[in-house]
């Protein structure tokens, strides 16, 4: 107890000496979670580290707080480091309606975030509070208590992890699930399984049949059904003795059960699979498109367009039937711009079941704007789009024991929308633009390694190529690797973060690059 006293008394210290710094300019979106050797510690937004890294573990919740863990205890901080709850807990949980789940010798109890003791320590489990109630476990059964303690639902139910939404809450009872409410008054019979939906309904499943019914316990649609019913724009997808339809929330079949598979409604169009052919339908149950194409992509977000395959060639739909290109054996998938990719065998020479595909884009009058050429590209990002150029092809790098395919890989550089090449095909490899700077890669063949740096948007070198591994820029900033180590540049190539760290996290998700393979692009349009 002396050893965590200590501790404690030692972390504030540092916290007073962090926060009496001038405040510095807002950098970051929230904090960033560090490490050193095997302790977290973090940054707040302004690059000031507030929490030192002597921590066991660091968790940050979606509000203020940050779950701290040292020598098997927890507490709560703030993200600026300010203390909550002193390290003297067995478990913390995040606060939920101002009160604190604890544990204490393996019993739970809550505190406010004060620290004071609102609900002893006495319950063999309990969830965080929601709608004023929480499920706690007594001996061998739960029930529900308000935030004075008081129990408001009996010890009558079997542990679940769940809590009140919408004034209601599932509840076990020997393997079996049933609805009540916030006074325990019970609103469903009990059912093999449940789930409740934002939209009003609960689907329910009963000796292995599915139906519906809504807040109140009334049945909207009967047990019949063989899936789980969810509704997408007004309609649910439904299967009865293997065939496929669909019921509005009042249970009606607004469209037969006919269908092998059907699939959600999106812009008012649904795709649909009929002995093993696919068409797209509306609401009303009208085909748009007949059930007679070899594969159909869901219609797209922006211009509700969709792109249908039939006898080997691609087609987009729209107002009306247009053929998008004529290759053989091609692949073809969104971009955006109205742009779409597509690919070819480049040849029909296969190498261990390996087949060479060269990418070109078209728009959406079939239109070809590049021409299939490149072996790899990337997304449409900041004006460009990433392209690999090459010979291609695959080698066998194996021995006589053990054979070792790999792609013969190109040169990596960067074309306008337009197809033009605003920088050549000269890095071994490159990340998509971001933030007005793209990574590169220079491999060093001797070495079998790589250094990475950045380019600007007319190719020049603005950060050095001397990283080991990089992020993509956001928002003026980008995590680097120099050995093993980690730290965080600004677009000039100056260490916000110093690069001594071995793990930084939480400054963004800041890679979101897309690789083109055909196995991978085959797969996701059969």
């Amino acid at each position: 107890m002396k050893k965590i006293i200590l501790l404690i008394l030692l972390i504030n210290n540092c916290f007073s000496k962090i926060q009496s710094q001038s405040p510095e300019q807002m950098i970051f979106d929230d904090v960033v979670k560090f490490k050193i050797g095997k302790y977290y510690g973090l940054f707040d937004t302004t690059a000031v580290e507030v929490l030192p890294p002597i921590f066991d573990e660091i968790l940050v919740g979606k509000s203020d707080e940050v779950k701290v863990r040292l020598n098997a205890k927890e507490g709560l901080y703030k993200k600026n480091g300010e203390q909550i709850i002193p390290l003297e807990y067995d478990d913390i949980m995040f606060s939920y309606e101002d009160m604190i789940r604890v544990r204490i010798n393996e019993k739970y109890g809550f505190i406010n975030r004060f620290n004071k003791m609102i609900i002893p320590a006495i319950y063999k489990s309990a969830e965080s509070f929601s709608e004023g109630l929480a499920m706690v476990k007594a001996v061998d059964k739960s029930g529900f208590i308000d935030k004075s303690g008081k129990v408001v639902i009996p010890f009558q139910y079997d542990n679940v992890q769940e809590s009140f939404t919408h004034g209601i809450v599932k509840v076990k009872i020997k393997g079996k699930e049933l609805l009540i409410d916030r006074n325990g008054k019970k609103i469903t019979d009990l059912y093999d399984e449940m789930r409740i939906l934002e939209n009003g309904f609960i689907t329910i499943k009963d000796n292995d049949k599915y139906g519906l019914i809504d807040y109140n316990g009334k049945l909207i649609i009967p047990f019949k059904y063989q899936d789980f019913i969810f509704f997408n724009e007004g309609l649910a997808s439904v299967s009865f003795r293997g065939k496929y339809g669909y019921l509005d929330t009042k249970g009606e079949e607004i469209i037969p059960l006919q269908y092998d598979n059907t699939y959600s409604f999106f812009n008012g169009i649904a795709k649909v699979e009929l002995n093993q052919k696919y068409g797209l339908i509306n609401k009303s149950g009208e085909h748009v498109l007949e059930n007679k194409y070899d594969h159909i992509s869901y219609p797209f977000k922006d211009n509700n367009l969709a792109l249908v395959k039939l006898d080997g060639k691609w087609f987009l739909f729209g107002i009306n039937e247009r053929q998008l290109v004529d290759f053989k054996d091609n692949i073809i998938f969104p971009s955006s711009q109205n742009l779409f990719y597509f690919g070819i065998v480049n040849n029909e020479e296969r190498f261990m079941n390996q087949k060479e595909i060269v990418w070109g884009i078209a728009n959406i009058e079939g239109k070809v704007v590049v021409p299939p050429r490149y072996l790899n590209m990337g997304i449409f990002s900041d004006d460009m789009f990433r392209v690999e150029s090459g010979e291609g092809g695959f080698k066998d790098y194996g021995s006589y024991d053990l054979s070792v395919i790999k792609r013969i890989p190109g040169k990596w550089g960067f074309m306008d929308i337009h197809g033009n090449e605003i920088i050549p095909p000269q890095y071994n490899y490159a990340k998509d633009f971001s933030d007005g700077y793209a990574a590169v890669a220079i491999k060093n063949e001797e070495k079998w390694e790589g250094k990475w740096g950045f380019i600007d948007k007319q190719g020049k070198i603005v950060i050095p190529i001397q990283y080991n591994q990089v992020r993509n820029f956001k928002n003026g900033m980008a995590r680097v690797q120099i050995g093993k180590k980690w730290g965080i540049i600004d677009k000039t190539g100056k260490e916000i973060i110093p690069v001594k760290y071995d793990w930084i996290e939480g400054i963004l998700n800041d890679d979101s690059e897309m690789e083109m393979s055909y196995e991978q692009y085959n797969y996701l349009f059969k």
